[in-house]
This record gives C-alpha cells, structure tokens and sequence, in this order.
C-alpha cells in the first residue's frame, strides 16, 4: 500500500513539473478529460486512492498526513458526487482557462505536494 501512495506522491511532482514548464499541457489535459465520463472515473480513483492512503497511514513515515489525505480524498470524491458533473467541468475549465502564470504557479503547488506525499509514505 506504501509503494501506491509514494507512486501518487510522485505523478502528482511530475505533473506539476509538466503543468510549470509547459503551462498549455493543463489546457490539453482540460480539453481531453473534462467529461462526464472521465469526471466519474477521477471521482472513483480519489475514493479509492483515499481508501488506499487510510490502509496505508499505519505503516506510513508520517502516518497523520497519509490519513489526513485518505480522508480529504473520500470526502472530495462524495463532494464531488454531489456537486454534480456539469458544475465540475465548468470548475475544471475554468483552471484551463487561467493566464500561464497560475499555472505555473499551480504547477509548483503539485510539485511541493507531491514531494510532501512521497515523503510521508
């Protein structure tokens, strides 16, 4: 379980490395995934993610911040549920409309909370 937190820890630096060097992926990424398909998808990988991060914040190397995560995550996916998809494409579009600035800005926040996963697993 360890070894999936430190993987999210670690696409999630990546990403934001991506999103801070080359602000237009995060438009592409928008252009790409903001659907009510994928939006249910992402919704189910976080649940589960956050179930992953509970079963795995006893083993962890900062165990409250691993299960701190897995319950933001929960919470986010049954918010997220009740939000509604077309209310989350619009949130997600909107992210993809930003000037580069925040988004590179964006992208450095991920890089950091990446970091902070990977390290905590």
């Amino acid at each position: 379980m360890n070894a999936i937190v430190l993987i999210t820890g670690v696409l999630v630096a990546v990403a934001g490395v991506g999103f801070a060097m080359k602000p237009s992926i995060l438009r592409w990424w928008v252009d790409t995934f903001a659907r009510p398909a994928w939006i249910y998808a992402g919704l189910s990988m976080r649940a589960v993610l956050g179930f992953v991060f509970i079963q795995a914040s006893a083993s962890a190397a900062w165990p409250s911040v691993i299960l701190g995560l897995g319950w933001i995550m929960i919470a986010a996916a049954a918010i997220g549920l009740l939000v509604g998809t077309s209310r989350l494409t619009k949130l997600i579009g909107w992210f993809g409309d930003q000037d580069p600035g925040f988004t590179r800005a964006w992208g450095l926040f991920a890089v950091a909370f990446g970091v902070v996963i990977a390290v905590a697993a």
